[in-house]
Formats: C-alpha cells, structure tokens, sequence
C-alpha cells in the first residue's frame, strides 16, 4: 500500500527535547532561508537539516517531502534559464520564430545559478517544515498553537490531518477492492471515473464514522465545558537550555554575517566570487544547529516500536 509521511515518536535525543525549543529552531531555520541569499550559507541550513533529519531517523519522512517538491524545484529551475535575460556569461543561445520574427534566446549562467539558489532557498523552507512536523507532535502542534485559542487549534490541526487521512483511506479502500476481485483502478478514464463513485461512497461513510466518533469522544473528554487540563507536563530539562544557547549564539553569528554583508550574493550581471574567509559563520551555524542532535541520550541504534514510547496518528491504524 502506498505510503503517507506520518508521526512516530522515537527515542532519539531530537525528541527528548522541549517542543518550544524545537518550534524556536525551526523558525530560526525559516527566517534566515528567506534572508540569507548566499547559496553557501544556505547550503549550511540543508545541511544542518539532514544531519538532523539522519540523527532522528526521520529521513524516509524528508525522502517523502522531496519527492513532491523536485517538481516544483525543477519547474523554477527551468522557467529562470528560459526567460532570464539579465546575465552576461553565455551558456548558448537557441534562434527561435514567433509570428514570422526570429529571435535569439540566450541561456546565461547567471540564470541557472539565480534558479539554482531560488531552488534551494526553497529546499531549506520545506525540508525545514518537513523535520518540524517529522519531530513534532500533532498533539503537542496543538497545545502550542492553544496559545492563540483552544477551538482554533483543534480546528486546525484537524486541517492538517484531514489529507493524510483522506489519502490513506483511499489506499485502503483500493486495497480491500482488489482483494475482492474489483478492478477499478484499469481501462479508460470513463470507465475509472464510473469506478470511482463506489469507493467515494465508502469514503465519505468511513469520513462521516470517523467524525461521529470524534465528536463522541469529544464530548466524553467533556470538550468546551471549561478550561482545558493535562495529563503531563512539559519540564525544561538541561538539554533544552543547552539547545537554547547554541540556538542564540546561531542568531547572534548569523545577524553579525548579514550586517557584515557576508550572507549577500549577487548573480547579475555577472556571479560574484566567493570569498571564503567570510563563509565560516556558515559552517559555525550549521555546527551549532547539529550540536542538540548529536549530543548523548536516546537509542541511536533504532526507533522506539513499544505503544508507549511512539504515536501513530492515522485513524484506524494500529501503532507499531
């Protein structure tokens, strides 16, 4: 069956921390992709992000993120190289007709290095989301965004979970057809249109259980009634200040690059050099990214499997 990108809690350092502290992290992580416009610079967040992602073992989580985005990244790619015509530096140019008129059409390296960083300015923004949601709960997403109202939270958590959802009722329900002998997913697209409608039925049935049984519970838990309680608490351990520090001092060196000018790259009219005395807060922020990752506690030989240790949160799914 086809495979969704879902939460498991594991017992790795990375999940042993605050979930403040990791939403601090990867909001750091966002902010300096859209300001930083040096490619090394940007470089050091994706690589602090797959040494993350690796130290969790959440890559097949990341591995399902990119997939969805290599078309989107290469479809930026291409629109630069094609319809730049800002660069100097000649790749080729191609003679084109249009209305009788012939036209040359430059490729510029300027223009796929300004698409290669657009690229991978984009890269760092959903491979940064992907570990977020990869290393954070969607129960503990909840009480975060509590913050700003308990029935907004639900509403969108619930937001967040209903295409997961969907996608995997769908695989499931195709399953089950198949195993009966029913053949919807071949032929033309008529006929898969015509085949379609009785696993929608069934779809919006299984929907329709899943959201009485929600609000069953819902009313049980005694929802909206009053003031919201919990089961456990979050306490600030010595390893969360200690990701808090390297945190702050990544702040601090990455605002001193970019008041310094460090962090700019210019790629018109011409590529700018690469001055490698000035790229070494990149490598200091990636190191003090990595450094809570990397750091002693949890069981770096494989994932928690036991119910108490990891959640699974698919409706219906056992967890492993």
């Amino acid at each position: 069956m086809h495979q969704i990108p879902v939460f498991i809690e594991k017992n790795r350092p990375l999940f042993k921390l605050h979930y403040g502290v990791l939403a601090c992290m990867h909001l750091y992580l966002l902010i300096f992709a859209l300001i930083f416009d040096h490619p090394i610079y940007l470089l050091a967040l994706l690589a602090a992000i797959g040494v993350m992602m690796v130290a969790a073992d959440t890559m097949s989580y990341w591995g399902a993120y990119l997939r969805m985005s290599t078309p989107l990244i290469t479809f930026i790619v291409i629109l630069n190289v094609l319809f730049s015509r800002a660069g100097s530096t000649l790749i080729c140019s191609s003679p084109i007709t249009v209305l009788g008129a012939s036209y040359n059409l430059p490729f510029t390296w300027e223009a796929l290095a300004y698409g290669g960083g657009m690229a991978l300015r984009l890269l760092v923004i959903i491979s940064s989301c992907a570990s977020f949601f990869a290393l954070v709960s969607p129960a503990k997403m909840m009480g975060m965004l509590s913050l700003f109202g308990a029935r907004w939270a639900l509403t969108f958590n619930l937001a967040l979970r209903l295409v997961p959802l969907m996608i995997e009722e769908y695989h499931r329900i195709g399953e089950v057809q198949r195993c009966r002998g029913v053949e919807w997913s071949g032929g033309g697209l008529i006929k898969r249109v015509k085949s379609f409608f009785p696993v929608s039925a069934i779809l919006l049935l299984s929907s329709l259980e899943r959201s009485v049984a929600m609000a069953e519970s819902m009313y049980t838990r005694g929802f909206g009634s009053g003031p919201r309680t919990s089961y456990c608490q979050e306490n600030w351990t010595r390893c969360d200040r200690q990701a808090v520090l390297c945190l702050t001092i990544a702040v601090v060196i990455s605002v001193g690059a970019i008041v310094m000018g460090w962090s700019e790259y210019s790629y018109y009219p011409r590529l700018s050099s690469i001055k490698w005395t000035e790229m070494w807060p990149a490598l200091a922020i990636a190191g003090l990214l990595v450094l809570p990752a990397l750091r002693k506690g949890g069981d770096l030989a494989g994932a928690a499997d036991e119910l108490t240790e990891g959640e699974l949160y698919l409706s219906g799914q056992q967890a492993p």
